[in-house]
């Protein structure tokens, strides 16, 4: 896989401009009433980025935030194919910090908080995929949020889930 193929998949699940005021991420201040509830667009939401005029925002500079923030942090050219879209949409909605130590852990490396080349070959296969994602459906579990947003975090899960295993498998 790719950045281009996994922002993409990226892109489709968050989708376009909400400001629901129940979701912490679309307040600048990052709590419900807390700042201005800016909204989220294509996932770059008003908590992480503030100042940025986020209901005027393109998919273009979405992408290159996505590319730059997320992307190059998470080790993304290390990560084979299906891991590096599945660990590029846990940090989008998990955060990065909890993506890169939830691969390191998986992969059973040191955890150093950086990806490169030892964890990227230590990622490989359905093994990883499939403990990856149950280590992100916990932490959705006992997310205090879970009971508001919990069944579409899930859904969500699953399709990356299947998304990387079909990038991580051979073709029939």
């Amino acid at each position: 896989m790719s950045f281009a193929t996994a922002v993409q998949f990226v892109l489709k699940e968050e989708g376009g401009f909400q400001n629901n005021p129940r979701d912490d991420g679309n307040w600048t201040g990052g709590k419900q009433g807390v700042g201005e509830n800016r909204g989220t667009k294509y996932g770059i939401s008003a908590r992480s980025y503030p100042t940025l005029d986020i209901i005027n925002l393109t998919e273009t500079e979405a992408t290159a935030i996505y590319f730059n923030d997320f992307w190059t942090p998470i080790g993304g050219r290390y990560l084979p194919p299906g891991a590096d879209l599945l660990v590029l949409d846990c940090a989008v909605n998990q955060g990065l910090s909890f993506a890169v130590a939830t691969c390191q852990n998986v992969a059973r490396v040191k955890a150093d908080g950086r990806i490169g080349p030892v964890t990227g070959a230590a990622a490989a296969g359905v093994v990883f995929l499939n403990n990856f994602a149950a280590a992100r459906a916990v932490r959705y579990a006992i997310s205090r949020r879970f009971t508001d947003f919990g069944e579409s975090w899930m859904h969500r899960l699953m399709r990356a889930h299947s998304a990387a295993l079909q990038s991580a498998l051979p073709a029939p």
